[in-house]
Protein backbone atom coordinates (compact mmCIF):
# COMPACT_ATOMS: atom_id res chain seq x y z
CA UNK A 1 0.00 0.00 0.00
CA UNK A 2 2.78 2.25 0.64
CA UNK A 3 4.55 1.49 -2.23
CA UNK A 4 1.38 2.90 -4.38
CA UNK A 5 1.43 5.56 -2.70
CA UNK A 6 4.82 6.41 -4.09
CA UNK A 7 6.86 5.53 -0.79
CA UNK A 8 9.90 3.43 -0.19
CA UNK A 9 8.67 1.35 2.86
CA UNK A 10 10.93 -0.58 5.14
CA UNK A 11 9.71 -2.74 7.86
CA UNK A 12 11.37 -5.57 10.37
CA UNK A 13 10.17 -7.12 12.96
CA UNK A 14 11.45 -8.72 16.65
CA UNK A 15 11.58 -9.02 19.87
CA UNK A 16 10.03 -12.65 20.76
CA UNK A 17 13.11 -14.63 21.02
CA UNK A 18 11.90 -16.04 24.09
CA UNK A 19 8.84 -17.08 22.76
CA UNK A 20 10.05 -18.44 19.41
CA UNK A 21 13.57 -19.39 19.97
CA UNK A 22 13.30 -21.15 16.31
CA UNK A 23 16.31 -19.97 14.01
CA UNK A 24 20.22 -21.10 15.00
CA UNK A 25 22.45 -18.33 14.86
CA UNK A 26 25.13 -19.07 12.38
CA UNK A 27 27.37 -21.97 14.07
CA UNK A 28 24.68 -22.72 16.01
CA UNK A 29 23.45 -26.09 16.85
CA UNK A 30 20.29 -24.55 18.97
CA UNK A 31 17.43 -22.45 18.22
CA UNK A 32 18.03 -18.77 19.81
CA UNK A 33 16.41 -16.05 17.03
CA UNK A 34 12.38 -16.15 16.01
CA UNK A 35 12.32 -16.03 12.11
CA UNK A 36 12.73 -12.30 12.29
CA UNK A 37 11.03 -10.55 8.65
CA UNK A 38 11.28 -7.85 6.86
CA UNK A 39 9.78 -6.41 4.10
CA UNK A 40 10.98 -3.83 1.75
CA UNK A 41 8.29 -2.71 -0.92
CA UNK A 42 9.00 0.75 -3.38
CA UNK A 43 7.21 1.92 -6.56
CA UNK A 44 8.41 -0.08 -9.85
CA UNK A 45 7.42 0.32 -12.98
CA UNK A 46 4.29 -0.97 -15.37
CA UNK A 47 3.59 -3.74 -13.53
CA UNK A 48 3.51 -2.44 -10.04
CA UNK A 49 5.73 -2.14 -7.08
CA UNK A 50 8.51 -4.16 -6.28
CA UNK A 51 8.00 -6.03 -3.09
CA UNK A 52 10.39 -8.32 -0.70
CA UNK A 53 8.74 -9.79 1.85
CA UNK A 54 10.87 -12.40 3.28
CA UNK A 55 11.52 -14.35 6.72
CA UNK A 56 15.81 -14.17 7.93
CA UNK A 57 15.41 -17.77 8.37
CA UNK A 58 16.28 -19.82 5.54
CA UNK A 59 12.75 -20.73 5.26
CA UNK A 60 9.86 -19.77 6.68
CA UNK A 61 8.26 -21.27 9.78
CA UNK A 62 5.03 -22.50 7.81
CA UNK A 63 6.91 -23.63 5.27
CA UNK A 64 7.75 -26.27 7.34
CA UNK A 65 4.63 -26.43 9.21
CA UNK A 66 3.22 -26.92 5.55
CA UNK A 67 5.33 -29.75 4.82
CA UNK A 68 4.71 -31.75 7.88
CA UNK A 69 1.17 -31.43 7.37
CA UNK A 70 1.19 -32.68 4.06
CA UNK A 71 3.61 -35.55 4.79
CA UNK A 72 6.60 -34.22 2.67
CA UNK A 73 10.26 -33.98 3.13
CA UNK A 74 11.42 -30.51 2.73
CA UNK A 75 14.71 -28.76 0.97
CA UNK A 76 18.38 -29.49 2.53
CA UNK A 77 19.71 -26.77 4.45
CA UNK A 78 16.79 -25.19 5.59
CA UNK A 79 16.59 -26.99 9.09
CA UNK A 80 18.63 -28.84 11.75
CA UNK A 81 17.72 -31.53 14.18
CA UNK A 82 17.96 -31.49 17.93
CA UNK A 83 21.81 -32.58 17.68
CA UNK A 84 22.47 -29.61 15.36
CA UNK A 85 22.58 -32.59 12.37
CA UNK A 86 21.13 -30.98 8.83
CA UNK A 87 17.96 -32.58 7.85
CA UNK A 88 15.25 -32.61 5.26
CA UNK A 89 12.45 -34.54 7.88
CA UNK A 90 10.16 -31.54 9.54
CA UNK A 91 9.49 -33.85 12.03
CA UNK A 92 13.15 -33.50 13.20
CA UNK A 93 11.65 -29.19 13.31
CA UNK A 94 9.13 -30.06 15.52
CA UNK A 95 11.44 -32.93 18.09
CA UNK A 96 13.79 -29.87 19.21
CA UNK A 97 15.60 -28.73 15.97
CA UNK A 98 15.60 -25.36 14.76
CA UNK A 99 16.04 -22.96 11.33
CA UNK A 100 18.84 -22.40 9.81
CA UNK A 101 19.79 -18.25 8.79
CA UNK A 102 19.17 -17.33 6.01
CA UNK A 103 22.74 -17.12 3.47
CA UNK A 104 24.42 -18.22 6.26
CA UNK A 105 25.80 -15.31 8.38
CA UNK A 106 23.81 -13.05 6.06
CA UNK A 107 20.74 -13.98 7.41
CA UNK A 108 22.13 -14.10 10.69
CA UNK A 109 23.12 -10.56 11.33
CA UNK A 110 20.06 -9.49 9.80
CA UNK A 111 17.90 -11.36 12.85
CA UNK A 112 19.90 -10.03 15.43
CA UNK A 113 19.64 -6.65 13.91
CA UNK A 114 15.81 -7.21 13.98
CA UNK A 115 15.94 -8.79 17.26
CA UNK A 116 17.75 -5.78 18.52
CA UNK A 117 15.65 -3.21 17.17
CA UNK A 118 12.41 -5.18 17.99
CA UNK A 119 13.48 -6.33 21.66
CA UNK A 120 16.25 -4.08 23.33
CA UNK A 121 15.27 -0.99 21.30
CA UNK A 122 11.32 -1.28 21.24
CA UNK A 123 10.53 -3.21 24.66
CA UNK A 124 8.76 -6.24 25.08
CA UNK A 125 6.56 -7.42 22.81
CA UNK A 126 2.92 -7.19 24.18
CA UNK A 127 1.46 -9.23 21.23
CA UNK A 128 3.59 -11.00 18.60
CA UNK A 129 6.59 -8.78 17.38
CA UNK A 130 6.97 -5.45 17.19
CA UNK A 131 7.74 -3.74 14.27
CA UNK A 132 9.81 -1.02 13.08
CA UNK A 133 8.15 1.04 9.72
CA UNK A 134 9.88 3.22 8.21
CA UNK A 135 8.35 4.98 5.31
CA UNK A 136 9.93 7.54 2.31
CA UNK A 137 8.22 9.85 0.14
CA UNK A 138 10.32 9.14 -3.58
CA UNK A 139 8.73 12.63 -4.63
CA UNK A 140 11.06 14.16 -2.21
CA UNK A 141 13.95 13.11 -4.19
CA UNK A 142 12.76 12.74 -7.78
CA UNK A 143 9.49 13.28 -10.20
CA UNK A 144 7.03 10.81 -10.03
CA UNK A 145 7.31 10.31 -13.94
CA UNK A 146 11.16 10.45 -13.91
CA UNK A 147 11.44 7.65 -11.12
CA UNK A 148 8.77 5.86 -12.87
CA UNK A 149 11.33 5.70 -16.30
CA UNK A 150 14.38 5.00 -14.24
CA UNK A 151 12.65 2.24 -12.04
CA UNK A 152 11.03 0.79 -15.27
CA UNK A 153 14.26 0.80 -17.23
CA UNK A 154 16.34 -0.82 -14.13
CA UNK A 155 13.76 -3.50 -14.02
CA UNK A 156 13.88 -4.18 -18.28
CA UNK A 157 17.34 -4.89 -17.37
CA UNK A 158 16.89 -7.65 -15.14
CA UNK A 159 14.05 -9.18 -16.67
CA UNK A 160 15.71 -9.27 -20.36
CA UNK A 161 18.79 -11.09 -18.39
CA UNK A 162 18.80 -14.72 -20.07
CA UNK A 163 17.67 -17.29 -17.60
CA UNK A 164 20.04 -19.61 -16.22
CA UNK A 165 19.62 -23.62 -17.10
CA UNK A 166 16.70 -25.03 -15.28
CA UNK A 167 14.83 -21.29 -15.32
CA UNK A 168 12.28 -20.14 -18.05
CA UNK A 169 12.65 -15.99 -17.29
CA UNK A 170 14.25 -13.73 -14.51
CA UNK A 171 11.05 -12.62 -12.40
CA UNK A 172 11.02 -9.08 -10.38
CA UNK A 173 10.09 -9.74 -6.65
CA UNK A 174 6.44 -9.60 -5.91
CA UNK A 175 5.19 -10.02 -9.62
CA UNK A 176 4.92 -13.71 -9.00
CA UNK A 177 2.74 -12.96 -6.21
CA UNK A 178 0.47 -11.06 -7.55
CA UNK A 179 -0.31 -13.36 -10.54
CA UNK A 180 -0.54 -15.95 -8.00
CA UNK A 181 -3.03 -13.95 -6.09
CA UNK A 182 -5.51 -13.51 -9.19
CA UNK A 183 -5.12 -16.90 -10.42
CA UNK A 184 -6.00 -18.18 -6.93
CA UNK A 185 -9.18 -15.65 -6.27
CA UNK A 186 -10.29 -17.40 -9.51
CA UNK A 187 -9.95 -20.83 -9.44
CA UNK A 188 -8.91 -21.48 -5.53
CA UNK A 189 -6.34 -22.16 -3.02
CA UNK A 190 -4.43 -25.42 -4.38
CA UNK A 191 -4.20 -28.10 -1.01
CA UNK A 192 -2.52 -30.96 -0.49
CA UNK A 193 -5.04 -33.54 0.27
CA UNK A 194 -3.56 -34.23 3.92
CA UNK A 195 -3.47 -30.36 4.71
CA UNK A 196 -7.06 -30.36 3.40
CA UNK A 197 -7.67 -33.33 5.77
CA UNK A 198 -6.06 -31.67 8.71
CA UNK A 199 -8.37 -28.39 8.03
CA UNK A 200 -11.28 -30.44 7.93
CA UNK A 201 -10.92 -31.85 11.07
CA UNK A 202 -9.82 -29.00 12.85
CA UNK A 203 -13.38 -27.16 11.18
CA UNK A 204 -15.23 -29.99 12.66
CA UNK A 205 -13.90 -30.23 15.91
CA UNK A 206 -14.98 -26.03 15.94
CA UNK A 207 -18.68 -26.82 14.63
CA UNK A 208 -17.65 -25.10 11.05
CA UNK A 209 -18.70 -26.06 7.89
CA UNK A 210 -16.34 -27.94 5.82
CA UNK A 211 -17.84 -29.23 2.71
CA UNK A 212 -16.33 -28.40 -0.63
CA UNK A 213 -18.23 -25.24 -2.23
CA UNK A 214 -17.55 -27.14 -5.12
CA UNK A 215 -16.79 -29.70 -7.33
Amino acid sequence: MAADQGCLAIILGGGTRKEWPQVAPYGGAKGRLPTNPYAIAMPGGDRGPVVLDFATAAGAGGKVYAAHYAGRRIAEGLIIDRDGNPTADPQDYYDGGALLPMAGPKGYGMALIAELVGGAMLGEAILGLNWLCVFIDLAGFAAPEAYRAAAEACLNDVRTCPPATGFEAVEVPGERERRLETENMELGIPLPPATLAVLRETGAALGIDTKPLGP
